[in-house]
């Protein structure tokens, strides 16, 4: 006889009543994009951050804010079915699609985890950013993740960047050649956490550190 079989058949479906009703009152809530308050950024300040949202499926944008207290942009997790963002209650690095646009919507920014068979066990991510006169497109691949933490990596505008993560701090590290280019640190245990970002020289933008940093959270 199965372990499935000593759980009441009402349990069972009361259970994804719960979930179901869960997903739907938070995708009713959380589709829509907010209003917002700050002023706009120049674009030119490297540090920044934003609180994430407290849950992973949920699609509130994030409102990305610099150091001087202006609106440098805005992230969000989008799904394009109800039924992706149930199913990312229990598989969360399935359906993985951030999009972000900075303020004044000059550029904008699309990452997509690739799906298939071998998305259980491969990792990539097909990234975009939008720029007014071009658009630059790259992969992102997530080799296995070790005892440390994450790693990744990709090539930004022919320069070869990889992503680690120490997990004594729980903080995501951006490097070229050995040389630190950006560091995502979360502060706090519990979320919503306040997520802080350093851009170092400002070599990578804002709102593509933010997003792949929220693409990798999932990543496990």
């Amino acid at each position: 006889m199965g372990r499935w079989e000593y759980v009441p058949n009402w349990f069972i479906v009361l259970v994804f009543v719960i979930a179901a009703g869960f997903t739907l009152l938070n995708y009713l809530l959380t589709k829509g994009k907010v209003e917002h308050q700050q002023r706009k950024s120049n674009g030119t300040e490297t540090k920044a951050y934003y609180y994430e949202n407290p849950l992973k499926i949920m699609t509130k944008p994030v409102d990305i804010i610099d150091i001087q207290m202006n609106e440098a942009g805005q992230l969000r997790r989008e799904f394009s079915r109800l039924k992706e963002m149930l199913i990312s209650l229990f598989l969360p690095n399935y359906y993985v699609v951030f999009k972000g646009e900075d303020e004044g919507n000059h550029t904008s920014m699309l990452i997509e985890k690739r799906r298939g068979k071998k998305s259980l066990l491969e990792r990539k991510w097909d990234i975009a950013i939008t720029y007014p006169n071009n658009i630059e497109s790259f992969v992102m691949k997530g080799k296995k993740v070790s005892v440390d933490g994450i790693n990744a990596s990709f090539s930004y505008q022919d320069d070869f960047i990889e992503v680690s993560e120490n997990r004594k701090d729980r903080t995501f590290h951006f490097s070229k050649n050995n040389l630190e280019l950006a560091r995502v640190t979360p502060i706090g245990k519990m979320p919503p956490r306040k997520i802080f970002i350093d851009g170092g020289s400002g070599e990578l933008p804002l709102l593509l550190v933010a997003g792949i940093y929220e693409a990798l959270k999932l990543y496990r």
